[in-house]
């Protein structure tokens, strides 16, 4: 199984990958807009919520919600304000991963945000086993401290545990990665000050 690194970027469009400036109502290359990409989902997104996993896929991956939320909490530890999100999906061939991570990022229910702006700082890694791809939705707020080839080195740190089935450690990965990344960002900005 060869995963993707595949990822939609704060300001890019979910459809085509194209540069979009905040703000905009549509992608300025193929029109794509965010009632668009919601008429393609029906219902309500589920909850935003450390691990997602609608259709249960947890058990058979051998993926231990707590493991997760131990991975989560220590990135919440070392930088309150980012909100990381893990969603398991099993989703038709025909729907686009980065358009999925979009409308659930985008319309999900937070019940844990501390403020309005919370999704801002949120970062939301959806897999799909299946289908072998993996993609990021971030915030607003983290595309100074997350760059489009970071976010893809990040999604490859992991390609290797996914390939051989240990999710957990592929996501584990991930995660490690986005620290490593945030800290360099971050000693960068006070290097400079």
């Amino acid at each position: 199984m060869v995963y993707s690194s595949a990822e939609v970027l704060p300001h890019a469009c979910p459809h085509c990958g194209a540069p979009v400036a905040s703000g905009s109502a549509a992608c300025p290359t193929c029109g794509v807009n965010d009632a668009a990409i919601r008429g393609q989902f029906l219902g309500r997104p589920p909850e935003l919520s450390p691990l997602i996993d609608e259709v249960g896929l947890a058990p058979s991956l051998r993926v231990n919600r707590d493991r997760i939320e131990t991975t989560v909490n220590q990135i919440q530890r070392t930088y309150p304000q980012i909100r990381p999100f893990v969603c398991l999906a099993q989703l038709p061939q025909e729907v686009s991963l980065q358009e999925y991570g979009f409308w659930l990022f985008n319309h999900s229910e937070d019940p844990y945000a501390v403020s309005a702006d919370s999704r801002y700082f949120g970062l939301l890694l959806v897999l799909d086993p299946d289908r072998g791809e993996a993609a990021f939705t971030a915030g607003f707020a983290l595309e100074h401290y997350l760059s489009d080839n970071e976010l893809i080195d990040i999604l490859e740190s992991a390609v290797g545990y996914w390939e051989q089935g240990q999710w957990e450690n592929g996501i584990d990965a991930c995660f490690t990665s986005v620290l490593l990344s945030l800290s360099r960002g971050y000693q960068s900005l006070t290097a400079r000050s």
